[in-house]
């Protein structure tokens, strides 16, 4: 499976259905339009200025989400989490289906807004949907890349790597114990679920397995 490397908050405004379009200079491969990816937040830190503008968000509500494309609704308690510094950082957080790319202008025209030419014409000329959200339970800590990339030769985090001589009893103490030891980790707020953002996990109705989304299976870990 391809994953996408987002910078944060942006991946995790994805996976609470806060963001419904991914913005990008260059229209997804037709390959992947249909297809089910991995959304990989990025290592990097959102820079002070990016912070500042986040405050704005919050401060001026739904006007000013409208002007970045988001539901504000969704987006509040991400953004609040992104100031706490409590997001997750360089992981894979869920699962979207690429939908077929609109123009940048028709998405704003579509919140609302009316950009300049200049702001759209580059770097967010197509907007990429991002449909049929399956957020995972926890992070999975992998590295990204610039480009969409297959997801297994990057995971950094095997199963395999953490169990010691007494197998997955002590990978899950182990792991217990390093939980215990730091935050909670950071996970986007659902509110609600209501029909635009509502979560639509397997077929059977639960969160499918973020391991074997990403190939690993029992016989593999």
């Amino acid at each position: 499976m391809k994953a996408l490397t987002i910078w944060q908050p942006w991946a995790s405004l994805i996976v609470a259905g806060a963001k419904p379009y991914e913005f990008r200079g260059w229209r997804p491969p037709a390959s992947l339009i249909g297809q089910r990816i991995v959304i990989h937040g990025a290592a990097r830190q959102p820079t002070q200025s990016e912070l500042h503008e986040f405050r704005q968000i919050l401060r001026w509500g739904v006007e000013e989400a409208s002007n970045q494309c988001l539901h504000y609704e969704d987006a509040e308690p991400v953004l609040e989490l992104t100031l706490l510094g409590r997001l997750p950082f360089g992981s894979a957080l869920g699962t979207a289906i690429i939908g077929e790319p609109v123009n940048g202008f028709t998405v704003a025209e579509r919140f609302g807004n009316r950009p300049k030419a200049g702001t759209w014409s580059g770097e967010a000329n197509w907007g990429w949907p991002m449909l049929d959200i399956d957020p995972w339970a926890e992070p999975i800590p992998m590295r990204g890349k610039h480009y969409l990339a297959d997801t297994e030769p990057f995971i950094h985090h095997r199963r395999a790597d953490r169990t010691g001589p007494h197998g997955d009893r002590q990978h899950r103490r182990h792991r217990s114990a390093r939980q215990l030891s730091r935050p909670h980790p950071a996970r986007p707020i659902r509110r609600s679920a209501g029909p635009r953002h509502a979560h639509h996990g397997s077929k059977d109705g639960g969160t499918s397995d973020p391991w074997a989304v990403l190939g690993f299976t029992p016989s593999r870990i």
